[in-house]
Order: structure tokens, then sequence, then C-alpha cells
């Protein structure tokens, strides 16, 4: 199977390059609807490797509209999220019932020294400049706490239409983040011990359209022009229709990555 009908993915960005603050403004229904969840199992896994000692009080950063604090929230004795886009905040607080939303930033975190077992990040370590949100997650933990990065993976081995939609796209130019080598950073950081990782199949089912609105919710597809990101939009949707089994059953994997704070 071919994509040739799928318009170039995100060939440009905007003028100026997003951050993490202002990469998915205007996305945030979008995000909430379509983006998946996370497997705790592979959560509770990783925390097991590292040898930390479990959930306890936790900060979900960069939470946006809640998707990882909400799967937290049952297993934790108190969570507190923190996110730096206002319209993320005002979606997380339609979202997340009991659970208080924070301006904060992972370099700048709102949080007393030692006043919480695990720093959560779900899908946005990247997005944070390694060094110094390391050196501020490490004072926020208490001795012995714990941090877990978790991302969602596309299994495109288990979905031959999922590999055929994106073959093209996934090779595209992408959003430019300053952390993406963030493995690299937590492994050489004198804050943590040697990281371990758990990994859990995570499906979800989609509706064509919630399928669609999971692609829009990438900031790559974000900061394009809006004539760009319609065209990229209804050439996906067109292939979606073409290719994609019914029910849309879009495979996961959840990967967590777990380390413990030294000390």
């Amino acid at each position: 199977m071919v994509c040739a009908g799928l318009p170039p993915y995100p060939c440009s960005v905007a003028a100026t390059a997003p951050t993490g603050q202002t990469a998915f403004d205007g996305t945030q229904s979008a995000y909430e609807r379509a983006r998946p969840t996370y497997a705790i199992e592979a959560i509770l896994a990783s925390l097991l490797l590292a040898g930390c000692s479990g959930i306890g009080d936790v900060a979900d950063l960069a939470a946006g509209t809640g998707k990882l604090t909400r799967v937290l929230q049952p297993h934790a004795l108190s969570i507190v999220a923190i996110e730096p886009s206002p319209s993320m905040r005002a979606a997380f607080a339609s979202a997340t019932d009991g659970v208080e939303v924070l301006d904060g930033r992972a370099e700048a975190i709102p949080l007393a020294d030692a006043s919480v077992d695990l720093v959560t990040v779900g899908a946005a370590f990247h997005w944070f400049r390694p060094t110094p949100a390391l050196a501020e997650i490490a004072r926020v933990l208490r001795p012995g706490g714990g941090l877990v990065v978790a991302n969602n993976e596309w299994r495109t081995d288990a979905a031959p239409w999922l590999a055929a939609v994106y073959q093209s796209a996934r090779s595209r130019r992408r959003v430019r983040a300053p952390g993406r080598n963030w493995r690299r950073a937590l492994e050489s950081s004198a804050h943590f011990e040697a990281p371990c990782e758990a990994a859990k199949p995570h499906d979800q089912e989609l509706s064509p359209e919630a399928f669609i609105d999971l692609s829009r919710s990438l900031s790559s597809v974000n900061v394009l022009a809006p004539g760009e990101r319609a065209a990229y939009l209804a050439g996906l949707r067109a292939l979606v229709d073409e290719l994609a089994p019914r029910p849309l059953v879009v495979p996961f994997r959840t990967r967590a990555v777990a380390a413990r704070r030294r000390g």
C-alpha cells in the first residue's frame, strides 16, 4: 500500500519556533478527545524495577488536559498538576476533578524542596531543557523518590494500515524540541540512578473523526499554516477511510522509563 495521496507532512514550521507552552495552542479539545491514556501497568512495573517505594505524593509535569494525571489519581496519596499553557490548564480544570493545576515549567517547578515522592511526565520531556529540568525534579523529590517518563508509541508493526498511513508522514520534517535526547541526559545525570523501563500494549479504539483529532493534536501538525494543515488532514482522512479497518483500533504501546533519585 502506498501513501501517494497524502500531502507533504510538516514541510514548514511557524516563523517563530514553537515551545512546549505554545505548540499546542488551539488543540486542547482535539487533545482531550483523541490522545491516548497511559497503561498504569507499565508505570508501576518501571517504578518497581527502578527500586522506587511506590507512588505516594505525585507531581505531574506538563500535564496537558490530564490524560496521565487521571490514570495516576486513584493510586496516589495526593497529586498536583503543573502545566505552562493557559489554554491547557483551562481544559485540564474542565476534564479533571479534584486535582489542582498550577502554572509552571519543569525548569521552575512551583513546589517546595522534597515535597513529593514521584514526578511524572507524559509525552512531554522532549520539550524540557533536560539538565535544568532534571536538577529541578530532583529538588522537589524526597530522597529515594522517583521520576517516570511515559510515552505512547505507535505499534505500526501490529497494524499494516497504520504503517501505510504514516509511510510518508513520519519521515518528514518535525518540530524541533530542546530535549529530544532526554534519555541520554537522564542516564548521565548525577541526580538519578540508572533508569529502568517497562512497556505494555495499550490499544485505543477511535472513530475516524477521533483519529483525525489525534493527528490534529500533534504539535508538528498544529504549527502548519491553516491551509496546509487543512490539506494534510483532509488527505489523511481519505487514507484512513480507504485503508483503516472498522472498528478502527490504533495499536499503542505505553513505555515508561523510571529512575530513582540518589540520596
